[in-house]
């Protein structure tokens, strides 16, 4: 008898209190971990791709940022980019800025034979460009929700990572004046000589830019900084149709699509000290690289950069060629270096590199451990008090985004059973329980399952091996591994045997034999436990003290999470996304094992058919005190926006008279403990579907797509 639950829209709630002012200190001062850095006035370099082994960080620091970093970690608050907004107090002549943010998440992922690896993955924001500082507050949560939106991404993919920690939150703070380069600038000194590959048009109007794009085409051997009349004439050809002269930095893309051509561009600090301006995202074979030079009164102009390798390697005064890439400004001893790296260099705004496997690298099965029946599976529901929560009316909220809180839910009875694999008479009795304390006693409630289990595995399930002559024989002349089908050689070769009953199974491999044993985890199933249930436990799960490791589906809703060492909570509809209902009216009658135990004759025909509940007429305990059947329009659902039928009414009252039911508890008694049993009926069978065809049981995963490619590499 089961009707589906409503699902109340709720959400986790991130702590966005905004933190106090920081008061930033000079450069060269340290601070603690945790707290603000000072700015950093020198590039940062990146990580040199971990595929390599010929490259090397540059020895010298050529590339400089006009940008101040900002590191907090630990629970570090998200929203921790508000504070920044006194850095540009007192700094009006540097005019706007730029903010965005990276996070650092530390990631677990199961990766076979019991083995977990852990590695950290970062998420960008966009860059936000700041003209008015009332407009940091929404920049800077326009950059969190990014952030967040980006995790729930990468987490929906299927890697079945979980989320260990929040390493660190970095803030990158760049002062900002939009650009154009116009007349000619004598080039500093440091650079001006014919080492640093420079060409300065002498240009007297605003046109710098569209001549530096002629003479990359028109290159010169001499008098390369003037123009020419043919010069002119290439420049007619060239596409610059909207495009408005000085030639602004963010009209550059423009230019590019129009051209097909990559625009790099650099600007330069003195002292030989260089920082990128913009980086081409574009992928086209022709590329030009401009160097922007100021006059310190603001005046700006476009020099083309002839050989980039060139003018970098000027810096150092080193007399062999250096190839740089203008992605990171790494730089290598070769081109074919530098190709290489560029295989596998990170593009700009976070894609991160992708590395193929060897030509001739094949995938194998490897959880042999998942072909073992889990000996334990516990099946549980929870019902709950749905209690009004209007908490905003709508008059209020002109004009503005918000929530409306409609329902909060309490639970208040749970509903498990416990159910062996192996031996019936190991499976548990269906238990429950009714009281405002509901999910704290649940959890209890498996612990102490879960200690059960433990003993009988202990007692029961650990018998010794028994061998016959034969089988004995047939190990001695054995080559292949019976579990993973590989050849065996020396020393590496043990008996196998099954530890239920001590028979013989096999020669095997040592590391696959000690791989191949029952689980001493213990799925806890439940239908819908991301949408609904899971938010219930996870209000009392802190209470015990226990480590807990998520596999979020988003950042509100879970895809299966596990409770200290052996409890793992899944949900049922990941791998049969239909209504417990739907999936009951396609299982033979015969194959209600637990609920036949329970009910038989009439009593069975009438729990097995679809059953109704009021949801929102059990508001509070008191109702369940409630003497009679409520009213047809009791059961009426505003979640839905629907009303049960006639014939689904008259079959709750057949229920409760036909069951000699005096309150409203013992029409909730009868409904909870029908779902938990009917879905253990409909989820043994599944299992015992998928270990009959493909040899795998699905309570050792944790959604149908893993257990679906584990059946595909079989």
């Amino acid at each position: 008898m089961k009707q589906v639950k409503p699902t109340v829209k709720s959400s986790v709630s991130i702590n966005l209190k905004k933190p106090k002012p920081v008061k930033l200190r000079k450069p060269g001062k340290q601070m603690k971990e945790g707290k603000l850095q000072p700015p950093m006035q020198h590039y940062e370099e990146r990580e040199i791709d971990p595929f390599s082994t010929d490259l090397q960080k540059p020895k010298y620091r050529k590339i400089e940022t006009v940008v101040n970093t900002y590191r907090s970690t630990g629970t570090a608050n998200l929203k921790q980019t508000s504070c920044k907004r006194n850095t540009g107090e007192g700094d009006e002549e540097n005019g706007w800025f730029k903010i965005d943010g990276n996070i650092e998440v530390r990631m677990s992922k199961e990766i076979g034979n019991g083995k977990t690896s852990k590695d950290s993955v970062y998420f960008k924001s966009k860059t936000g460009t700041i003209t008015n500082f009332e407009n940091i507050e929404s920049t800077a949560a326009a950059n969190q929700q990014l952030i967040l939106l980006r995790i729930e991404a990468f987490l929906n993919l299927g890697s079945n990572r979980r989320i260990m920690n929040i390493e660190s939150h970095y803030v990158n703070i760049a002062m900002y004046k939009p650009l154009k380069g116009s007349s000619y600038i004598k080039l500093p000194q440091d650079i001006s000589n014919s080492m640093s590959g420079l060409i300065n048009i002498r240009n007297d109007d605003a046109l710098c830019f569209l001549w530096c794009h002629v003479r990359h085409h028109r290159p010169k051997k001499n008098n390369a900084t003037y123009i020419t009349n043919k010069d002119v004439e290439y420049g007619d050809g060239l596409d610059y149709e909207g495009i408005k002269f000085p030639v602004k930095v963010g009209d550059i893309g423009k230019i590019e699509k129009k051209n097909k051509i990559n625009i790099t561009m650099l600007g330069y600090k003195g002292k030989k000290r260089f920082y990128p301006i913009r980086i081409s995202k574009e992928k086209y074979e022709d590329h030009m690289e401009l160097l922007l030079l100021g006059d310190g009164k603001g005046k700006l102009h476009y020099v083309l950069i002839k050989d980039v390798n060139r003018l970098l390697c000027s810096v150092n005064n080193k007399k062999t060629k250096k190839h740089f890439c203008l992605n990171c400004f790494h730089n290598c001893e070769s081109e074919e270096s530098l190709a290489k790296h560029k295989e596998t260099c990170s593009l700009v705004n976070g894609v991160q590199a992708v590395k193929l496997p060897k030509e001739g690298t094949k995938i194998k099965f490897k959880n042999h451990k998942n072909q073992l029946p889990a000996p334990f599976v516990i099946y549980a529901d929870f019902e709950s008090l749905l209690v009004s929560d209007r908490d905003r009316e709508m008059d209020d909220t002109v004009n503005e985004s918000y929530t409306n809180r409609y329902q909060t839910r309490h639970a208040c009875s749970f509903g498990l059973k416990r159910v062996c694999h192996y031996d019936d008479y190991q499976s548990g009795e269906y238990t429950s329980y009714v009281e405002k304390d509901a999910a704290y006693r649940f959890l209890k409630a498996v612990i102490k399952e879960t200690e059960m289990c433990k003993q009988i595995m202990y007692s029961k399930f650990k018998k010794p091996m028994t061998i016959t002559d034969e089988q004995e024989s047939e190990f001695q002349a054995a080559t292949e591994c019976h579990i993973c089908c590989g050849k065996m050689e020396g020393d590496d070769k043990v008996r196998d045997h099954y530890h239920v009953t001590g028979k013989y199974r096999g020669a095997a491999h040592n590391k696959c034999n000690l791989n191949n044993k029952l689980s001493w985890k213990i799925p806890v199933v439940f239908h819908n436990l991301r949408g609904y249930d899971s938010h219930l436990i996870m209000q009392e799960i802190g209470n015990f003290g226990l480590e807990i490791n998520v596999i979020p589906n988003n950042m509100e809703k879970y895809l299966s999470f596990t409770l200290g060492k052996h409890l793992v909570f899944i949900d049922s509809i990941q791998f049969m996304a239909s209504s417990l209902e739907s999936l009951a009216s396609f299982l033979p009658k015969e194959e209600f094992h637990l609920v036949g135990q329970r009910w038989q004759g009439e009593d069975f025909d009438l729990v097995t058919q679809k059953g109704i509940f009021p949801y929102e007429f059990l508001s509070s305990a008191k109702k369940l005190k409630t003497k009679q059947l409520p009213e047809k329009k009791d059961f009426y659902s505003t979640l839905y926006e629907s009303e049960v039928s006639d014939e689904d009414y008259e079959r709750a009252r057949r229920v409760w008279k036909h069951f000699g039911m005096k309150t409203m508890k013992d029409y909730h008694d009868v409904y909870l403990e029908t779902d938990v049993l009917l879905l253990a009926d409909v989820f043994e069978n599944f299992r015992k579907t998928c270990l009959k065809n493909y040899g795998l049981d699905p309570a050792h995963y944790v959604s149908a797509p893993g257990l679906s490619w584990d059946a595909f590499l079989k």
